[in-house]
């Protein structure tokens, strides 16, 4: 409850005035009217048992008449059971809408303060990571505009259990594991997509760990728990076979030439936007609104901007990780900090060369050769060439940032 009053304050403040428009705002922002209407549609749908027959449901109105256009864009499923209710008492789209934005940073709040605490066993940390985790830079650059963006609450225990299960499979883990990506990829397909690439990073580190140590009890118990993924196959599986089908049938792909346009730079990481209030007085910045010109107004997929204080922080929890360890005096909690750690920068790294798309960038008007990872997993994996904006992979990126800030504090 402590928590839920917290959040919401520190929301409130962060938000302001937000709170103020709730029953009103209603703004041609962006993706927020279509985003409007697919939580609308799909409450129409709860109610009148029309989420039941795909053939129906999918064949949404938003772009009648063509086919299938609930597949143009995100489901949005899980946001939609939290403002259905909202909706059927009120009655009113704008507040309806506006009161599950305001409640996805306090349920973020409260979902990355219980996952940080788990880990940490302190308070006053774990509440400065969720801080982090909740408002940052780049949440608010795509507030409130972007719904499906904001539903972040999901990510934290899916990382976490991830964590967990791939260490070590055990019945609850697993479930809980299975359980929380079912519901991440139903709130987001985006997050679901950029989480992967941290659960991958788990496995395969687990994977050659334990095959190091010859440890072949681990693989059998892996095969074992992963069958319970199959109690959630069947509802991943109605709301993403017809997309899959969907995308198979439209064969849209992104260029990559197309992709800078909505890829990091390296002068995005550490210079802030001039609206930022804290620093745009104290750190040297260029950034004006000529030179985010060439970005043709997406200067929301361009704040990347960390601030100081956390990356101080963060700075700190890896002075703990690099710092010669006393065997003698290690005890087993520090040693799984240090593998925790180190398992998280890697996650952090990752997430950050893959928001840089195809090719390193130095600024919005300076490119280079370079190619990245993301050049050649478009040319291997073809589910890359459906990603339009790479600099979105710091929404992941936030984990592992606000647990090494959380340590570092």
């Amino acid at each position: 409850f402590i928590l839920i009053v917290v959040g919401s304050i520190l929301t409130t403040i962060f938000t302001w005035p937000f709170l103020l428009k709730i029953t009103s705002f209603y703004s041609d922002i962006g993706d927020y009217p279509t985003n409007g209407y697919v939580l609308w549609y799909n409450q129409l749908s709860l109610a009148t048992g029309r989420i039941l027959n795909p053939n129906q449901y999918f064949n949404s109105f938003q772009f009648y008449p063509w086919p299938y256009s609930a597949a143009y864009g995100e489901y949005l499923f899980i946001p939609s059971l939290i403002f259905s209710p909202v909706y059927w008492i009120s009655q009113e789209l704008p507040f309806s809408l506006n009161f599950y934005i305001f409640l996805t940073f306090v349920l973020s709040f409260v979902s990355s303060f219980y996952c940080l605490n788990y880990l940490i066993k302190n308070r006053f940390a774990s509440f400065i990571g969720a801080m982090v985790y909740t408002f940052n830079p780049m949440t608010f650059a795509h507030f409130p505009n972007h719904v499906s963006l904001m539903g972040r609450y999901f990510l934290p225990p899916v990382l976490l259990y991830g964590y967990l299960f791939f260490k070590k499979p055990e019945t609850k883990t697993s479930l809980l594991f299975f359980l929380f990506f079912t519901l991440n990829a139903l709130t987001s397909f985006q997050f679901m997509f950029f989480s992967n690439f941290a659960l991958v990073v788990y496995l395969l580190f687990f994977f050659f760990l334990n095959f190091y140590k010859r440890n072949y009890t681990y693989f059998l118990n892996i095969l074992r728990k992963s069958l319970f993924f199959i109690l959630f196959i069947p509802l991943l599986a109605f709301f993403y076979l017809p997309y899959l089908n969907f995308v198979q049938k439209e064969k849209a792909t992104f260029d990559i030439q197309f992709l800078w346009l909505f890829s990091a730079t390296v002068e995005d990481y550490f210079s802030p936007l001039p609206n930022n209030l804290l620093y745009k007085n104290l750190l040297p910045t260029n950034r004006t609104e000529k030179s985010l010109a060439g970005y043709n107004d997406m200067s929301e997929e361009h704040t990347l901007f960390i601030n100081i204080v956390p990356l101080l922080l963060a700075t700190l929890s890896l002075v703990f990780l690099l710092r010669k360890p006393c065997h003698s005096n290690q005890n087993e909690k520090e040693s799984n900090d240090r593998l925790f750690l180190f398992i998280n920068f890697i996650i952090l790294m990752i997430s950050v060369i893959l928001t840089f798309g195809p090719n390193l960038s130095f600024n919005a008007n300076q490119g280079s050769n370079i190619k990245l990872p993301f050049h050649y997993l478009m040319l291997w994996l073809p589910i890359f060439k459906g990603i339009r904006v790479p600099s979105r992979f710091e929404f992941i990126f936030y984990i592992p940032f606000s647990i090494l800030v959380a340590y570092g504090s």
